[in-house]
């Protein structure tokens, strides 16, 4: 899903799966300043998966590619508060 980098600037995008909302649901349960969020993918390799194109028809470069604009994983690491 593209992000629309003119709304995520100015007010942000919570209402889908995408890094900010994710971000914030989380920060619910563990606390701000306990969750960080990484976002990994683009849309080639995507699209070259949809294909059926190799891994090796693909440079390393393409394939490893953090596309900010489309990203296709959002990773989450949450810490767990102390009591």
């Amino acid at each position: 899903m593209q992000v629309s980098r003119h709304d995520y600037d100015r007010w942000g995008d919570y209402w889908r799966f995408m890094e900010m909302g994710i971000k914030r649901d989380f920060e619910e349960i563990f606390g701000i300043g306990n969750v960080e969020t990484i976002v990994y993918g683009n849309l080639l390799a995507l699209m070259a998966e949809f294909q059926g194109i190799a891994a090796e028809e693909l440079t390393h470069e393409e394939i490893m590619y953090k596309d900010l604009e489309y990203p296709i994983i959002i990773g989450i690491f949450a810490k767990k508060q102390e009591l």
